[in-house]
């Protein structure tokens, strides 16, 4: 039996949710078995989502709900965000092969159609609308209904009165393309016309859609909210103190956009940073199931590395002197192991069963991506003994073979780096 999930916006209506569940199952012969709404954090949106769960919860449906960072759906930046966390749910479900519907019929008329872009653009399998009659409508706000919802009421199950349509809404899933998308930000071209993908952007010639693109892909981490972040981590080490306060403030602004649990959390995580806790106190600041990216996780099971990359901060790094160890300290299926560790794809190395040169391509891989430093301590911890870095220049290594490894971080900045690097954020070094 598939698990089938309905995304919806999410308003002061908990009918236009509840309503679609119940056409769907009678109409479709679709049983909805969970339920993610999007909303923002306004009192009749945070009681509509209560009247939803205490709904749900003995018909068995799962109900899980994302909030925005705005009381009210308003501006750009809400519009940003409601149409990534969407697309955070979307791609879940996909992820985890559940057939896929979203809904456009709660929340405000923006929401659904932001809700049918995420459909197309993240790869809904299903897009739909609720239609009633406007009397219906009006008695299903939450302000109007009793409590807990009757599952009878009109406005909550227009089923029974047969006063009702689902009607199908078409869209174009753009999910096949999203590896084409990726090659063309990598290379700095989503706007070139020799990138396939980037045809789609740039033959609009349409200067808002290139800038929105960015902005809500991937939607659990968009890439300009990523590039940024980047950016701020590697000038946080030469600024001043005033200077760092203002980009931790820039910092937890845009983590409270992302849905790094909820808004309140991310914020509390970036000043728990801001104060210089231990990595201890900052992994216990969101609780890992609120967190829709997978990053409180990831920060834990790399704690080691992290750690190990800021003690060598400041060091040198011969990119020959590494392949070299690498070559002689390291086996194939080692170098493999550490190849999948750092998310490295292996048809992106030397194809042959060279040691060699398969140590080669990972150290000039990792340079291009500004990521050597995290090859470099995963070394350390695999090969303690050995010399990885040096305190200054190697005389012996030509000028141009080496990098200076950033400077100190506090931990949450490098771990965001590492772990965005780590997705294949950050375009190539030339």
């Amino acid at each position: 039996m598939a698990n089938d999930i309905l995304i919806s916006p999410l308003g002061r209506s908990p009918g236009a949710i509840s309503g679609m569940v119940f056409a769907l199952n009678t109409l479709e012969n679709v049983q909805i078995t969970q339920v993610v709404t999007v909303g923002t954090h306004h009192d009749d949106v945070i009681s509509s989502q209560a009247a939803l769960n205490e709904l749900f919860g003995p018909l068995g449906i799962g109900h899980q709900t994302y909030t925005i960072d705005e009381y009210d759906f308003s501006g750009a930046r809400s519009a940003q965000q409601f149409v990534t966390h969407i697309g955070v749910a979307v791609t879940a479900a996909q992820d985890a092969g559940q057939p896929v519907h979203v809904a456009v019929t709660g929340g405000r008329a923006g929401m659904g159609a932001l809700a049918a872009l995420a459909a197309s653009l993240y790869g809904a399998d299903h897009l739909w609308h609720l239609w009633v009659p406007e009397v219906i409508a009006r008695q299903g706000e939450i302000d109007k209904l009793p409590r807990p919802l009757p599952a009878a009421h009109p406005s909550i199950n227009p089923v029974p009165a047969g006063q009702y349509a689902v009607i199908p809404l078409p869209f174009i899933n753009l999910r096949p393309l999203h590896p084409k998308l990726w090659e063309a930000y990598h290379a700095g071209q989503l706007d070139d016309l020799a990138f396939p993908a980037g045809t789609l952007l740039a033959a609009t010639h349409d200067e808002q859609m290139l800038e929105y693109f960015p902005a809500i892909f991937p939607p659990d981490m968009p890439m300009k909210r990523a590039d940024r972040i980047l950016d701020i981590q590697q000038k946080f080490g030469r600024l001043k103190k005033a200077e760092r306060d203002r980009l931790f403030q820039e910092l937890g602004m845009v983590l409270a956009q992302s849905p790094i649990g909820s808004p309140k959390e991310a914020q509390q995580l970036v000043q728990r940073a801001q104060l210089q806790m231990p990595p201890d106190f900052l992994l216990t600041a969101v609780p890992e199931q609120e967190d829709h990216t997978g990053f409180m996780v990831w920060l834990k099971e790399h704690q080691a590395e992290i750690n190990e990359a800021i003690a060598v901060a400041g060091h040198v790094v011969s990119q020959p002197h590494v392949a070299e160890l690498l070559v002689h300290k390291f086996n194939k299926p080692e170098l493999d192991e550490i190849c999948l560790m750092l998310n490295v794809p292996q048809n992106d190395l030397a194809h042959d069963s060279s040691v060699r040169n398969l140590a080669r391509d990972l150290v000039e891989y990792m340079h291009r991506r500004n990521r050597l430093h995290e090859l470099v301590a995963v070394c350390r911890i695999k090969r303690p003994r050995e010399k990885w870095t040096y305190a200054g220049p190697d005389p012996n290594a030509d000028p141009h073979t080496y990098v200076i490894l950033p400077e100190h971080q506090v931990f949450l900045l490098h771990g965001l780096a590492f772990w965005l690097r780590y997705r294949g954020f950050g375009q190539d070094v030339v």
